[in-house]
């Protein structure tokens, strides 16, 4: 991996998302504006990171959260797999 882009887009539409309460379980709750913060590897154009935040506006926390995800082991390990699979196919 030698360069990664990160953008954030916003979702219009109506979803139902899943929040979780601090004594367990999760509450439903309709929003209307989602935003998915993503980032990629340019090369292989692989997602390495991701995070969907439902404020208004995307914050710092929000792309913090992406670049937490984009260096878990286990994103590390799914982006190796399918990197190498990527110029397998070239």
């Amino acid at each position: 991996m030698q360069r990664v882009e990160m953008d954030a887009n916003i979702l219009d539409g109506r979803f139902c998302v899943s929040l979780p309460l601090v004594n367990g379980g999760f509450r439903e709750k309709i929003v209307h504006r989602l935003w998915a913060v993503v980032i990629i590897e340019v090369v292989s154009c692989v997602v390495v990171g991701y995070y969907f935040s439902v404020r208004r506006e995307v914050s710092t926390d929000d792309v913090l959260r992406a670049v937490k995800r984009a260096l878990d082991r286990d994103m590390l390990l799914m982006f190796v797999n399918s990197a190498s699979h990527v110029h397998t196919l070239r």
